[in-house]
């Protein structure tokens, strides 16, 4: 009987110990900054200074759009319906996308949906943008820009290279006012 105690009594020590080791790993946890585990969806696009790669993709209206097409600094929003963060940057992007040099004719959003599903997102970029649909498994635009998570915008040169981009607005300049 007195074996019992003494084991029961060293289970229960260990066992503290394991709680109060767990406790501090979980605090050291928390102060480590999320950086310090990279992950390929970090950065939802292509690296700066990178070339788009070719692609040929229609708006809404019909107009052709490939990077042969691409005349001056490009505007290019990637959303998908359904993704909370799309919802989040949808306006923040039209806004900045109305005041971006050149208007409607410089921006561009490319909404991963087929076109039956895009509706809401359609209403809300034609006024600001040319809006290409790019059906989920056939997409042809979000792989030409490295798309490798949703959102994302970019600006794109008249070569097709990005000079700009992230997963928000933050991550673009500030656009100069109009003069």
């Amino acid at each position: 009987m007195p074996y019992l105690v003494v084991a029961v009594v060293a289970v229960g020590l260990l066992g503290l110990v394991n709680l109060m080791l767990l406790t501090a790993v979980l605090k050291r946890l928390r102060t480590q900054s999320p950086g310090h585990h990279p992950s390929p969806f970090d950065e939802p696009m292509a690296p700066v200074g990178t070339r788009v790669a070719p692609f040929a993709a229609s708006t809404v209206e019909g107009a052709a759009w490939s990077r042969e097409s691409l005349t001056g600094d490009t505007l290019v929003g990637f959303f998908s319906p359904g993704c909370p963060a799309c919802e989040d940057l949808l306006p923040e992007f039209v806004t900045y996308a109305a005041s971006f040099p050149g208007g409607a004719d410089r921006v561009v959003a490319v909404v991963e949906a087929l076109p039956e599903d895009a509706g809401r997102y359609v209403a809300l970029l034609e006024p600001v943008a040319r809006v290409v649909t790019d059906p989920p498994g056939r997409a042809v635009v979000a792989p030409a820009f490295g798309v490798r998570a949703f959102p994302g915008v970019v600006i794109v040169d008249a070569t097709g290279r990005v000079t700009a981009g992230g997963a928000s607005i933050g991550a673009l300049p500030t656009p100069a006012p109009a003069r």
